[in-house]
């Protein structure tokens, strides 16, 4: 297979995924899977504003989802809207305090805005609250 072919290839099971899960959606709206693997999906090939949407319809569904909140958050963040990632991951850390991965990406956050002493508390608060099975 040439190489052209294969990025041809790519780009038909991308569509197939989506096909797929946007047909999930259709089925049950009120079920989450279809929309974390779309933003998963969305995320893998750099669409942020869709990768966005999707997490948005996400926390619809399961607005006390930390990880949602973290999905969203991270979206916000490719798409270096860095107010809106700040407040997603506050919220992943208002649902689940223990969450070590939210302090840390919050952190990463009010760095990239220059907040760098908001960061370095962040990321002190991340390693009092890693946790293997959990980050």
């Amino acid at each position: 297979m040439k190489e052209f072919e294969f990025w041809d290839e790519l780009g038909n099971i991308f569509n197939a995924v989506v096909a797929y899960q946007q047909k999930a959606v259709e089925f049950n709206k009120r079920f989450v899977s279809p929309w974390i693997r779309l933003g998963t999906v969305f995320d893998k090939n750099d669409r942020n504003s869709e990768m966005v949407n999707a997490y948005i319809k996400a926390i619809e569904i399961d607005p006390e989802n930390a990880s949602n909140w973290q999905g969203l958050g991270d979206a916000y963040f490719k798409a270096e809207a860095f107010d809106d990632a700040a407040v997603a991951y506050e919220r992943a850390i208002a649902l689940d305090p223990l969450a070590g991965w939210a302090y840390a990406n919050l952190a990463l956050t009010k760095a990239t805005s220059r907040n760098y002493n908001e960061a370095i508390n962040l990321y002190i608060r991340s390693l009092e609250h890693v946790d293997d099975e959990k980050d």
